[in-house]
C-alpha cells in the first residue's frame, strides 16, 4: 500500500489514480448518453460512478424520472449499468439489471431526478451542525482548505451567521473539494474521525496564513498533521488514515460527482436547499436567502 510522505505522492494519487480516470469515464458516458438511452436520454441522470480496480469493471448508478420506465424494467426508478468494455468513445456490451435497494423512490415526487438530498443520503454525509428546529435549511459548502475565500467564509462570514437568529435553523454540511495537493492532504486528515472533524476544520482555516505560507511541502505536512494531533487524533490513527486508499478514493469520488451533478467548479460553492450560490458573500446575503427558504 502506498505511503504518503510527500505532497508529490498525493498529487500523483489525486491526478492519475482516481480523478483523471473517473472524469474520463464520466465524459465518455455523457458523450454517448443518447446512444445508450435512446429517446429516454433526457429522463436519466448519472448518480454515481464506481470503479472496481480488482475486477476492472465500472458500475454506473443512475436515477430515472419516476414517470418514466424502461421496457426491460417497468416501474423501477433506479437501474445500474455495468460496462464490460470501453473502446475509445464507443461503449460496448451494456448489461442492464435492476436495483431494488430503494423501492420507496417509486412513491416520491422527484422534480430534478437527482436532488442534493439524494447526494447526501447516497454518500452518508452527516452535518457538522444539525438544527433541532422543525423548520430548517440545509447548507452544503464545497470547500478547499487551500482556498482563501473559503478561509474568509469560515473565519468571518460563518461567525456572523452563528450570531444571527437564523443559525439555529441551519443544517450545515461541509464537503471537501480539494484544489491542490495540500488541500487534499488536509481533507484526508479532516475525515479521519468525526470526533475531530469540526475542530480540525476550524484550526486549518484559523491558521490559513500560517500553513499556506510555509517554506516547504514538508513543513505544510507537519503543520496540517499537528492540527489533527492537538485535537486528540492519535498518531497511529493519523498514519492509518494517510494510508487508507479507499477513503482517499471516496473523497475524490465526492468531488467528481459534485462536478458532474451540481456543476461545482470553484470554491466555495454552496447549495442552500438545492439553490447554488457561488463564492463567499456578506453574511446579510446568506441570511436573506435562508429566511426566504424558511418562509417558503
Amino acid at each position: 500500500m502506498k505511503k504518503f510522505s510527500k505532497l508529490n505522492d498525493i498529487a500523483f494519487h489525486l491526478v492519475n489514480k482516481v480523478n483523471k480516470k473517473k472524469l474520463k469515464i464520466n465524459t465518455l458516458i455523457l458523450k454517448n448518453w443518447e446512444y445508450i438511452f435512446g429517446n429516454n436520454n433526457k429522463f436519466v441522470q448519472l448518480k454515481k460512478t464506481i470503479i472496481n480496480n480488482k475486477t476492472e469493471s465500472i458500475i454506473l448508478e443512475l436515477r430515472v424520472s419516476p414517470e418514466k420506465s424502461f421496457e426491460m424494467h417497468s416501474s423501477t426508478n433506479e437501474i445500474v449499468i455495468k460496462i464490460e468494455e470501453v473502446i475509445g468513445v464507443k461503449v460496448n456490451k451494456i448489461l442492464f439489471f435492476q436495483d431494488l435497494s430503494d423501492r420507496n423512490l417509486e412513491n416520491r415526487n422527484i422534480s430534478n431526478f437527482y436532488e442534493y438530498k439524494n447526494y447526501l443520503e447516497d454518500n452518508n454525509i452527516q452535518p457538522l451542525v444539525k438544527s433541532s428546529e422543525e423548520n430548517s435549511v440545509d447548507i452544503i459548502e464545497f470547500s478547499s482548505f487551500s482556498c482563501s475565500h473559503c478561509a474568509a467564509f469560515h473565519n468571518e462570514t460563518l461567525k456572523e451567521l452563528k450570531e444571527s437568529s437564523v443559525y439555529k435553523n441551519i443544517n450545515f454540511y461541509l464537503i471537501d473539494f480539494p484544489l491542490n495537493q495540500a488541500a487534499f492532504y488536509g481533507a484526508i486528515i479532516a475525515n479521519c474521525s468525526e470526533n475531530v472533524r469540526t475542530s480540525y476544520v476550524d484550526s486549518v482555516y484559523e491558521n490559513y496564513d500560517v500553513w499556506t505560507k510555509a517554506s516547504s511541502g514538508e513543513e505544510i505536512i507537519e503543520l496540517l498533521n499537528s492540527y489533527g494531533l492537538q485535537h486528540g487524533l492519535g498518531d497511529e490513527e493519523l498514519q492509518s488514515c494517510l494510508k487508507d486508499e479507499n477513503s482517499h478514493n471516496e473523497l475524490l469520488s465526492l468531488q467528481v460527482d459534485a462536478q458532474n451533478i451540481f456543476g461545482v467548479e470553484s470554491t466555495p460553492t454552496f447549495l442552500i436547499n438545492g439553490e447554488k450560490v457561488q463564492g463567499n458573500r456578506p453574511a446579510s446575503e446568506f441570511i436573506k436567502i435562508i429566511n426566504k427558504k424558511l418562509n417558503n
